[in-house]
């Protein structure tokens, strides 16, 4: 089972030098002994420009609380880097026994100066006894800014083109009237 869990506040878009956190739990109530493996890995194009998004991801054994793992026996996995490294292949975070759990904190950043205009999965998968399950998070770069102008230009759009339209068949109209 992997249930996913972010701040209720947290964008999916990002801004440079801010990251944003976004935690998975892992658990498999097997009734047999057996080891889940947990993968990370990441697709789209921002995930492939390597000067896009950055990614970290930590581990501990109890749902994190405020960034902090409660038992403080967190393992950082993932160092801080380019997604670019998850994109060729997933890349293994934690490997436990099926009657644990698992929280994999993941960390998603954009760098300083990044002009990034594209979006990425982020995405954990747990493998164990032939099953797999997995959670993602998309993630793009700044949300656009600013009014948007598409509707009142469509909307400009067509009453100039209805008042070409008039004033066409006004002309139309007198040039039938003096005719005749």
């Amino acid at each position: 089972m992997a249930r996913t869990e972010a701040p209720t506040a947290a964008p999916t878009n990002l801004a440079p030098n801010e990251p944003v956190p976004w935690q998975v739990g892992v658990s498999a109530p097997a009734e047999q002994p057996g080891t889940v493996t947990i993968s990370l890995s990441a697709r789209g194009p921002l995930a492939v420009d390597p000067d896009g998004l950055q990614v970290m991801a930590a581990v501990c054994a109890r749902r994190w609380v405020r960034g902090a793992c409660p038992d403080g026996r967190a393992e950082q996995v993932l160092a801080d880097g380019p997604a670019t490294r998850l994109a060729a292949r997933p890349v293994t975070v934690a490997s436990m026994p099926a009657d644990q759990q698992r929280w994999v904190l993941v960390s998603a950043n954009l760098l300083a100066n990044s002009t990034a205009s594209e979006s990425a999965d982020v995405v954990v998968t747990a493998t164990g006894f032939g099953d797999r399950a997995s959670a993602n998070g998309e993630v793009g770069p700044l949300p656009r800014t600013g009014a948007n102008l598409r509707t009142p230009v469509l909307a400009g759009a067509g009453a100039l083109l209805c008042g070409l339209l008039l004033i066409l068949t006004t002309r139309r109209h007198r040039t039938r009237v003096t005719q005749t």
